[in-house]
């Protein structure tokens, strides 16, 4: 477990048999349980098969007693379960056609994108990948760095972090609405091949994919994955 913000973490789950691993997809969601039942799930935010371990971006919530475990109490090398994968929020291109991507996301929405967009690029995608990460302010941002590095290492993606409320102190952080934003950067020339993921909150992932359905995007290029909160599940 290794911090990415102040409340947000990257844990890193390592199968104790890897014949018993199931396959997965970067962008897919598994259920994590914790060895006193509860369960949560979680998206893949890297590519088992390439390196061998899962890793998971995890906000702490203040009523999520898997959080709360999670932040407070679990320690490196404890035994938890896994359930998975499921989900259809992930990169597909078989006839490897040049279209466009659209990663929208925010907060740990940010995690399946991440993973798409490293599985697209490592597929050598020719299409241009546009990434927008949102936050209310900078502080729940991040991996900027990292994204910003691989944007100027690949010359067809392109990443932007937003926030609601800035400090000014970073001028590549926009002040402003990722869903105008997204929506500004939808070429009209491509739009029938135009491939959209969006991740985050239930209502800003269902607002969003309805303002892209209504701009002309066709809905079977509409790829969602709504993070729900919930009570805790006992198993």
């Amino acid at each position: 477990m290794d911090k990415l913000n102040n409340s947000i973490i990257r844990l890193i789950l390592t199968p104790e048999n890897s014949d018993t691993m199931f396959e997965s997809r970067p962008g897919q969601y598994l259920n994590l349980i914790n060895p006193t039942g509860v369960t949560r799930s979680y998206s893949i935010a890297n590519d088992y098969s390439l390196d061998g371990h899962l890793e998971l971006h995890i906000a702490n919530m203040p009523q999520g007693e898997l959080t709360h475990w999670l932040f407070n109490e679990a320690k490196p090398g404890e035994q938890v379960y896994i359930r998975g994968a499921a989900g259809d929020c992930f990169y597909v291109n078989s006839d490897h056609q040049p279209f466009p991507i659209l990663l929208v996301g925010t907060g740990t929405g940010l995690a399946p994108l991440y993973g798409i967009a490293h599985d697209a690029l490592r597929h050598r995608h020719e299409g241009n990948i546009s990434l927008f990460h949102g936050g209310s302010i900078p502080e729940r941002l991040y991996n900027i760095d990292e994204l910003r590095q691989l944007a100027s290492l690949q010359p067809g993606f392109h990443y932007q972090a937003l926030v609601l409320t800035g400090d000014g102190t970073d001028d590549r952080i926009l002040q402003g609405d990722i869903e105008q934003a997204a929506l500004n950067s939808i070429d009209p020339l491509t739009i029938g091949q135009l491939r959209v993921y969006i991740c985050g909150a239930p209502e800003f992932v269902q607002g969003l994919r309805k303002k892209i359905f209504l701009k002309g995007v066709r809905s079977s290029h509409i790829f969602c994955d709504a993070f729900v909160t919930r009570k805790a599940a006992q198993s």
